[in-house]
């Protein structure tokens, strides 16, 4: 009878259904030493590595590889003691071959665990060029049966999902340290709050995520980024995980290149029409109206484009203006006569609110610099 199928330990592994993998890690174990007695020569252990190789892209963790084969070679040293005691109690001829074979073991085990986890990143880089590739096809157009069962294979199960896309200003295709820690730390996070898979790809320097959105709450990718980040952040508006998402990356891209340092986070799900219209115009102050720029260069620019801003809000009138600005409506009427004493415009003329709204959305966001702010 073989010396492994005499040692109980064996036997144990292999009844408790632990499968092939850990056993034979067992067993190498086994064999390695009873080579060791019959030749008094080491074998190469080129199968022992070849296999921890091969358990390592199965996804098997390295402390199962490890910890059978400490668990083995402590199993087999107790056989041995009962079966041999005199051999290998104190004083006993077999205590020098153990020696040996533990100084070999140890070596073994390092190069176990070189080889496993040398293994495990080449499958983590394969896995994720796989990904990649499967992301970069969906976000340049895919029918939307093709994008709805790709998404389920790369593990996001949710109906719903934004295309996000983040990068630092000025950053270049050779992205630092620093930025892949921050693009690291990001989807962490984003796993952790969606509680799934985040598929990503990498386009000139930027990070692009497809991330699915639990009861469209776009919100949580704001609520992810790390405090005080420097990242820029275009978000896309919802979209059904049937549809095409290279409207999602066009989306994205179009928010992203908007942001600002001022307004580093563009999400168009939370933007109005006149906010992506400001977002994309660019305007330049000689192309607003006379007496927008007369109201916005005024000492008064402030609480003027706050009354005109809430009159747009509240659909013209004056008395829902007055309650969301918290004054009396004697007060809002009393500043629209100043404004076109100021400036010839009644602000109560919708054309008029739009063209401010616009002027003062554009400021916000950056894309407007008024003389002398």
């Amino acid at each position: 009878m073989a010396v492994e199928e005499q040692v109980p330990v064996y036997r144990q592994w292999r009844e408790l259904g632990h499968g092939d993998e850990l056993a034979s890690a067992i067993e190498d174990v086994i064999t390695e030493f009873a080579h060791l007695v019959r030749t008094d020569e080491h074998e190469q252990g080129r199968r022992v590595l070849y296999i921890a190789g091969e358990r390592a892209r199965q996804g098997l963790p390295a402390n199962a590889i490890l910890g059978a084969w400490r668990v083995a070679g402590h199993e087999l040293w107790r056989w041995l003691t009962e079966e041999f005691s005199e051999e290998f109690g104190p004083g006993g001829d077999g205590i020098e071959l153990w020696s040996r074979y533990l100084a070999y073991a140890d070596h073994y085990v390092e190069q176990i665990t070189d080889t496993f986890f040398a293994a495990s990143q080449e499958e983590r880089v394969h896995a994720a060029m796989i990904m990649r590739s499967k992301v970069d096809r969906l976000v340049r157009g895919a029918p939307p049966e093709e994008t709805e069962q790709t998404l389920r294979d790369l593990g996001v199960l949710h109906r719903e999902v934004v295309v996000v896309l983040c990068r630092l200003p000025d950053a270049g295709p050779d992205a630092s340290a620093e930025l892949v820690a921050d693009y690291s730390r990001l989807l962490q996070t984003l796993r952790l709050v969606t509680r799934t898979d985040v598929p990503w790809t990498m386009v000139t320097g930027s990070l692009l995520a497809l991330v699915p959105v639990p009861e469209g709450r776009e919100v949580l990718v704001t609520s992810s980024l790390p405090a005080g980040s420097p990242l820029r952040v275009g978000i896309s508006r919802v979209l059904p995980a049937r549809s095409d998402l290279s409207v999602g990356r066009d989306q994205a891209e179009r928010a992203l290149h908007a942001t600002t340092e001022q307004h580093p986070v563009n999400n168009l799900g939370r933007m109005s029409v006149l906010q992506v219209a400001a977002m994309q115009a660019r305007l330049e102050w000689a192309d607003l109206p006379e007496w927008v720029r007369t109201l916005l260069s005024s000492r008064h620019a402030v609480e003027w484009t706050e009354t005109g801003r809430a009159l747009m809000e509240q659909g013209g009138n004056v008395s829902g203006a007055a309650k969301a600005l918290s004054v009396h409506t004697n007060t809002v009427y009393y500043r629209l006569e100043t404004i076109r004493s100021a400036t010839g415009v009644d602000l109560r003329d919708p054309q008029a609110l739009a063209e401010l709204e616009l002027a003062a959305l554009s400021r916000e966001l950056g894309v407007l610099a008024v003389p002398g702010e």
